[in-house]
């Protein structure tokens, strides 16, 4: 009995003594981790959703189907559309041709704007010229002018002369005759200066006329570039609707943006969706990350590049590993749709959480398998802390 009571002893004291071993081995390693249950696997969803309203004709792959950026998702009926585009670019035939007419007018204002300007040049020619020959035709006259008045005197002196006995009658009468030629020619002279200003005054008139008729050249010229501006912009506003009546006939068929897998289907052949409902949703189940919302007097340790063992709730006999890559910039309540107001006096403190981005990567075993909003256990070995690392650091 003696001896079975000091066994007894003795093994308690060995289980004791196994158990403090234990104990202090398991506090040595578990004090250097911050583990939080409230952590769960994260991704980037994209919706689906469609550009136009209209009838809904096929659904290719069935929900939770894997899909490839450029898969057909969804297909509407394009009778509807196609007989816009068709319509749309009826209008853009018709306003081609309207702003062919257009040009063609603006080419023909043109046109006829550069003959009367050149017929007016040709006219301003003539007229400097016939200013030349006015001014040449008055010199002339005014010398002629100078050759009478010296003939009449030569008379007037031959005439006293003749009275005197002084000369003969054949010397007056070559006095008389001289004056008579230079009074004839000075009235010529004069006659053709009259001539040659009738003729400036008809190029006057001549070049008046053009210049109207060049103001209502310009003013056609301005109307038709006006029509051909209007016609120009009608043009580009059909071809904007006709892109846009293309554009919604081309997004009859939805495609996948990304590669993923489809979920939170809503649509079945034979709906009708309108513009900007919510379809189904595309998961990418390669690109998924955790969020480890830790209390805030979790974070005084923590810092980005840090280690982290990740257990999954549903496959919690595959442990995983993975780091801190970001730290959120604020805490999960202020993101609420009533954020905490402590203002008052009376308030009751509540510990804050603050949402930490984990990265792992996924054991080719569970491939596919993680999928957004399992839940997770993750513990952060605070020994990995990189040097220099900070509480507020980022990633790019």
């Amino acid at each position: 009995m003696k001896t079975r009571t000091i066994i007894s002893v003795l093994l308690a004291a060995v289980i004791v003594a196994g158990l403090g071993v234990w104990g202090a081995a398991w506090w040595q390693e578990r004090r250097h981790f911050e583990v939080t249950d409230n952590a769960y696997v994260r991704g980037s969803i994209t919706m689906i959703a469609s550009r136009i309203s209209g009838y809904v004709t096929k659904v290719p792959p069935p929900t939770h189907t894997h899909v490839n950026p450029g898969d057909v998702l969804a297909v509407f009926e394009t009778e509807p559309l196609e007989a816009i585009v068709a319509e749309r670019r009826a209008s853009v035939e018709v306003a081609e041709a309207a702003m062919a007419a257009a040009q063609a007018e603006v080419e023909a204002a043109n046109a006829a704007g550069t003959a009367v300007a050149g017929h007016r040049a040709t006219t301003e020619a003539r007229k400097v010229a016939k200013q030349g020959e006015v001014r040449s035709a008055e010199a002339r006259a005014a010398s002629l002018e100078a050759e009478r008045d010296h003939a009449a005197m030569d008379a007037e002196r031959a005439e006293t002369l003749y009275d005197a006995r002084s000369i003969s009658r054949s010397g007056l009468d070559d006095a008389r005759t001289r004056l008579v030629r230079a009074d004839h020619d000075l009235r010529a002279a004069r006659a053709d200066v009259a001539q040659l200003r009738s003729g400036l005054l008809v190029l006057d008139a001549e070049i008046a006329e053009l210049d109207a008729e060049a103001s209502e050249r310009d003013a056609n010229l301005s109307r038709a570039d006006a029509g051909y501006q209007s016609a120009v912009a009608a043009l580009e506003s059909a071809k904007a609707k006709l892109e846009a009546a293309e554009l919604d006939l081309a997004s009859t068929e939805i495609r996948a943006p990304i590669e993923g897998f489809i979920a939170n289907q809503t649509v079945e052949p034979g709906f009708y969706i309108e513009e900007g409902w919510p379809m189904m949703a595309v998961v990418p189940l390669h690109s998924v990350w955790i969020t480890a919302n830790f209390k805030e007097t979790q974070l005084e340790r923590l810092r980005v590049g840090q280690e982290v063992k990740i257990e999954v709730d549903a496959f919690p006999d595959h442990p995983m590993t993975g780091k801190i890559l970001s730290f959120a910039p604020a805490s999960a309540a202020s993101f609420s749709l009533l954020p905490p107001q402590n203002a008052s006096g009376n308030f009751v403190k509540v510990v804050q959480r603050v949402p930490v981005k984990i990265r792992f990567e996924t054991p080719q075993e569970l491939t596919n398998r993680i999928v957004p909003g399992m839940s997770v256990v993750v513990a952060v070995d605070t020994r990995t802390a990189p040097q220099g690392a900070a509480l507020a650091e980022r990633t790019p």
